[in-house]
């Protein structure tokens, strides 16, 4: 196993395991954001993926806003990612296997 799949398994431990559909209209969202084959860090942290409802942070009174899916995808891009530079700006390569 990999550094890069077992920091992402832990990255998403309390999410559940998404189905093969979930996989595939995950993969047609990435697609669809990417340019060249690559999306970048921004378009990868707005694209909607099946663990958002589950790792959402909850609102508290008198807290301030975090932000934890935007937090887990952004931790997510930077352990995945593949050192390609495209218009200046580290993009993420979708992994094909």
């Amino acid at each position: 196993m990999s550094f890069a799949s077992l920091a992402s398994f832990l990255a998403l431990l309390q999410s559940p395991l998404p189905s093969v559909k979930q996989l595939a209209d995950y993969d047609m969202k990435l697609s669809v954001a990417a340019q060249v084959d690559c999306v970048s860090r921004a378009d990868f942290v707005k694209t909607e993926a099946w663990f958002d409802q589950n790792e959402q942070s909850a609102q508290r009174d008198h807290a301030d806003f975090f932000d934890r899916t935007a937090a887990i995808k952004t931790a997510l891009f930077n352990i995945n990612k593949m050192s390609d530079k495209v218009r200046g700006s580290i993009t993420y390569r979708r992994r094909t296997q």
